[in-house]
């Protein structure tokens, strides 16, 4: 039985992927590395220091600290998509359908806890998260499991108790590997990647999660 939903939040709760790749695209690109907006899909759903971390192995650069860089795309991305970013349909919807069906609602994101706060607040969605849990907290951000573990662990439940909601392949891949059910919501141009298929059900947006879906989950 389904006892609480976990929702990512980047490219899910709003449309803030764009956002970071355009922060990635100006940064990174500034050191050096060739990044395009296809290669930067690779790291979709990571924790931000893990994701540069990536990009040092595969293109060393020199002058600035991945820590300096970490830091610079931290401050871009923030800007952007707290002036930019807005609220993918289906939010408050599908919030709606879990608080009616007394399933707990809680959010597990690799961006900072502090960018969750105030995404939270921008799209006015205080009082719906029971829980929030940041992967920065983690030893491994998504696609280890780390961070959906600690979410269940702390709502005390069994893993296969949550479905976790998401649109990348990192965090559908950190979800599966913690045990829980799994709705993809992938961007369309992403929709048809192989690797969702892993997902329980996948969907075009949150507006087609129903109860007669999250029956098929029970």
């Amino acid at each position: 039985m389904l006892r609480a939903a976990i929702y990512d939040m980047d490219g899910l709760l709003l449309d803030s992927e764009p956002y970071w790749v355009q922060a990635e695209l100006e940064v990174l690109g500034g050191v050096g590395v060739p990044l395009t907006e296809q290669l930067a899909r690779e790291t979709t759903g990571m924790r931000l220091d893990e994701a540069v971390a990536h990009w040092y192995r595969r293109f060393p650069w020199t002058g600035q600290s991945q820590g300096d860089v970490l830091a610079r795309l931290t401050r871009a991305a923030h800007h952007l998509i707290l002036a930019h970013a807005e609220a993918k349909p289906g939010v408050t919807e599908s919030l709606h359908l879990f608080t009616r069906l007394g399933i707990r609602r809680a959010l597990a994101s690799s961006s900072p806890l502090s960018l969750i706060r105030a995404v939270v607040e921008k799209l006015r969605l205080q009082g719906h998260f029971e829980l929030t849990v940041s992967a920065e907290s983690e030893m491994h951000g998504k696609p280890h499991p780390a961070v959906y573990l600690t979410c269940a662990e702390r709502l005390g439940l069994r893993p296969p108790e949550c479905v976790a909601l998401e649109d990348s392949v990192n965090g559908l891949t950190s979800a599966k590997a913690a045990g829980m059910h799994v709705i993809a919501v992938p961007e369309a141009a992403h929709r048809t990647d192989v690797r969702f298929r892993a997902a329980d059900v996948v969907v075009n947006s949150l507006l087609e999660v129903d109860q007669p879906l999250l029956e098929r989950l029970r």
